[in-house]
């Protein structure tokens, strides 16, 4: 039985969101890159000038003249024809002293309407990975040394700004990773250039870490012709100031809101933030404050036109996504960062007893590893209704740490009596609580 932990299959998403992003690209001129480097290869610039937002067209991209920051990173690529290319690299900030950054900026060249930089544990970058690399899933040898997210966007230029007093901290030396998606569906390559400014100060004029979130759904069933929803639940463990925040979902959602409510059984009406457009949709710009034991919850609507179904999954032309993001203080651990304690919004109206027994005829290979999730599970999660999906993932979970051996499918069937009596045994608070749920 292929061994299933929903929750770290959660803190996984970021990695898999890194390269997720969609972009439809047409050929445009290469803009110079900021000091010398090679067209594969990162650029790193420690400049004198100060900047605390940036201007300019990304379609007119001039080079490092019309991007100066403090620390200026650099990524360059050609996107071959016709290709849906999903590219990460490892860059490094300056040695010597901590960067503290009070300000994000970006520019890159039309195509693309998404990058994230990420932090790692390296403090060198590895000999035999100094080049670019395949990271279509977020579990490739580049991405095993990411820790979190520390910048993102999706429009082709921006700058962020932190309050006075606010600022992030990355250790001198640091490795990061930038990566970029693009989808070229012209006959021609296209040269492409992404930039990151990060804006910094004086140790002493930080007085708060801020962090950087990202709420992630990995459950996504849209039927060919059809309209579907999904979304997901994240509890605030601590009163959060938001700065600015971008949702993201492929080509076929038409909308996505986000709510805050004030605790998990009182829902608000009005949404937090709403976004219409999937390709460049607005960033919510704060302040605004999360309060503790509020609730963070967020929908995707699709609308499928075509003759498939689609899923969850990172590729703009075959899956679709429902992701939150954004820039907060004061910083709070990763189980917040990543949702930890994420809780599935069910649209469909079958009861957790139901949903538990779907999922566990699916076939082993379909259980989630990272947010790889297979079609059976996805169709599963799709049909339960709000409350059942949370309590079946539970029992899952608990059936594959306790009971792995006594329910493994044997010769291709379902799970016999030694299954349901170790499930009796060793899960019988999960499935006692999943017995008892009923669909509103």
């Amino acid at each position: 039985m292929r061994r299933f932990s929903f929750w770290h299959s959660l803190s996984l998403a970021a990695n898999l969101f890194a390269f997720s992003a969609c972009s439809t690209s047409s050929p445009m001129a290469h803009g110079a890159s900021s000091g010398s480097s090679s067209e594969a290869g990162p650029t790193v610039s420690d400049d004198a000038s100060f900047a605390s937002s940036e201007g300019g067209d990304a379609s007119s991209d001039d080079g490092a003249a019309a991007f100066t920051h403090d620390v200026v990173l650099t990524m360059n690529l050609t996107v071959p024809a016709n290709t849906e290319l999903h590219q990460c690299q490892f860059v490094q900030v300056p040695a010597g002293a901590d960067v503290n950054v009070v300000g994000f900026a970006h520019r890159y060249t039309l195509g693309s309407h998404h990058f994230l930089l990420y932090q790692t544990d390296l403090t060198a970058i590895p000999p035999d990975m100094t080049g670019q690399y395949d990271c279509t899933w977020g579990n490739e040898p580049i991405m095993q040394h990411s820790k979190n997210i520390i910048y993102g966007a999706q429009k082709p230029s921006g700058a962020f700004p932190l309050p006075a007093g606010v600022g992030m901290t990355i250790p001198a030396s640091s490795v990061l990773i930038m990566n970029t998606h693009y989808l070229n569906q012209n006959p021609d390559p296209i040269p492409t250039t992404v930039r990151v400014g990060l804006d910094t100060t004086t140790p002493d004029k930080v007085m708060t870490q801020a962090g950087a979130f990202l709420f992630y759904d990995p459950f996504i069933d849209v039927p060919a012709n059809s309209k579907a929803s999904s979304g997901g639940r994240c509890p605030v463990p601590a009163d959060v100031t938001i700065v600015n925040a971008f949702t993201h979902y492929h080509y076929r959602g038409t909308k996505m809101q986000v709510w805050v409510d004030p605790m998990p059984t009182a829902p608000v009406a009005t949404p937090f933030f709403v976004t219409t457009d999937w390709e460049h949709p607005e960033d919510f710009r704060g302040p605004a404050t999360w309060t503790k034991g509020s609730v963070v919850r967020f929908q995707c609507d699709y609308n499928n036109t075509e003759a498939t179904e689609v899923l969850q999954g990172p590729n703009a032309k075959t899956s679709e996504m429902c992701v939150l993001a954004g820039i907060y203080y004061p910083k709070q651990p990763h189980s917040f960062e990543l949702c930890d304690h994420y809780s599935t919004i069910g649209f469909g109206t079958t009861a957790c007893s139901a949903t538990a027994k779907c999922l566990q005829n699916c076939p082993p290979a379909d259980a989630p590893m990272g947010v790889a999730i297979g079609p059976c599970w996805e169709h599963c999660v799709a049909a339960g209704c709000d409350g059942a999906v949370d309590r079946a993932l539970l029992l899952s979970g608990c059936v594959a740490s306790q009971c792995a051996t006594e329910c493994s499918p044997s010769d291709g069937g379902a799970p016999g009596a030694a299954c349901a009596t170790c499930q009796g045994t060793k899960c019988a608070n999960e499935q006692t609580a999943c017995a008892m749920q009923a669909c509103p």
